[in-house]
């Protein structure tokens, strides 16, 4: 059984916004992979090759590594996310927000689990493989952010997993990203601390990067390659300008994001 965490309303509170073209956070629908019109559906199979069993490390030589950082929109472009795998005993929660031309914050998918297929399964899952979501149309030169809230199990409490690793609560990477056939293709580790760690908040992580992975529909432009990293794989994102949830059901926190710059100081989550 996954980790269990409350479940119940959620607030979003924008914040100041800089830029004319901005529009406030909104849920969104979640599509079965039949409705996909982009072409996805047809070579799902080819992207599931990112993703191999639980604990082991997510990763793929014939893909492009992206610094997961600079997202830059190449093009015009209206953005799908698609769900992928998991391999997550937790359920968490996958949160986006978008800088520049276009400005933009909202979830992804929350209380991720499931239902068959993945590295880790529940029969009360609720997303299937090739779900997806319509994030909106967007201006050339948008800069995409996400990130991942998790439950720590040692004590409750929310971490957020961002681009910087600076950011994040355990100071190391937490998320991986690749450019393949022109969509990026993402995976996130949850659990805290350095590979195999324990004691304190460490979860004795395994460092695969495959707890929440999804494909973003987006041509990206980045002017470097990106090296790997000394540990297995790495790098974690967001900036969401205002968002609070609180819910019910499961094990769940209430973080809260105060500032629309990934790069800047966002304050610890306080557990609801």
């Amino acid at each position: 059984m996954k980790s269990l965490k409350t479940f119940g309303q959620l607030v979003i509170l924008p914040l100041a916004v800089t830029a004319l073209n901005s529009t406030p956070a909104t849920a969104v629908s979640i599509y079965p992979i039949e409705s996909d019109t982009t072409g996805f559906k047809d070579v799902l199979s080819e992207y599931q090759q990112f993703v191999y069993g639980e604990r082991d490390p997510f990763d793929n030589p014939a893909a492009q590594r992206l610094d997961a950082s600079q997202l830059l929109l190449d093009a015009n472009h209206e953005v799908r996310v698609f769900f992928l795998d998991e391999g997550a005993g937790k359920r968490n929660d996958l949160f986006y927000s978008t800088t520049g031309p276009t400005t933009q914050n909202g979830t992804v998918f929350e209380d991720i689990s499931c239902k068959a297929g993945c590295a880790i399964s529940e029969t009360d899952g609720n997303v299937n493989i090739g779900d997806w979501v319509n994030l909106g149309n967007f201006q050339a030169g948008t800069l995409f952010d996400f990130t991942l809230g998790a439950i720590n199990r040692t004590d409750g409490q929310t971490d957020l997993y961002r681009t910087q690793p600076s950011l994040n609560p355990d100071g190391l990477d937490h998320i991986v990203a690749y450019e393949y056939k022109d969509r990026v293709v993402i995976g996130f580790e949850d659990l805290f601390g350095p590979l195999g760690a324990t004691g304190g908040r460490n979860e004795g992580s395994d460092r695969d990067f495959n707890d929440t992975v999804f494909v973003v529909d987006m041509p990206v432009t980045q002017s470097t390659s990106v090296p790997e990293p000394t540990s297995i794989l790495g790098t974690a994102i967001v900036s969401i300008f205002g968002i609070i949830y609180h819910r019910k059901r499961h094990l769940r926190v209430n973080p809260t994001f105060a500032n629309s710059s990934p790069h800047s100081q966002v304050p610890s989550p306080q557990k609801g």
